[in-house]
């Protein structure tokens, strides 16, 4: 019984090996190899029901494997808060605006001063 279910193991995981997998398919494989023997071997009584369980046991353990290992490497939604974009958009252009206003404010008064300037040396030309 023993031989049985390590040939049955080895085979599945000689079979497995020459595909790219991870450690989660190969443990999966490995249990299910050993399962599959021991519940063959168990149903059949014999070595043949040993080794189909035990190769079933493993192509199932190693898919299910498979398939946990790509969940694992599924990219994580991230649930933590994130101000949405409009709202710093928005603080941004205010800000922006802001700051246009005092230039104009700035501009206007420079304008004003040089056309008062301008008026007084006209003034003083003029008398």
């Amino acid at each position: 019984m023993k031989k049985i279910i390590l040939f049955a193991s080895g085979a599945c995981l000689l079979l497995l090996s020459g595909c790219k997998t991870g450690e989660s398919t190969l443990g999966g494989a490995a249990i299910g190899t050993a399962a599959g023997a021991g519940l063959g071997y168990a149903i059949g009584g014999d070595s043949g029901g040993a080794i189909l369980g035990g190769v079933i046991g493993g192509l199932a353990g190693g898919a299910i494997g498979n398939s946990m290992a790509e969940d694992e490497a599924a990219p994580k939604p991230d649930y933590r808060y994130q101000r949405p974009q409009t709202e710093t958009t928005s603080m941004q252009d205010g800000l922006k605006q802001d700051i246009e206003i005092e230039r104009l404010k700035l501009e206007r008064e420079r304008i004003r001063l040089e056309r008062e300037r301008l008026e007084n040396e006209r003034k003083k030309l003029t008398q």
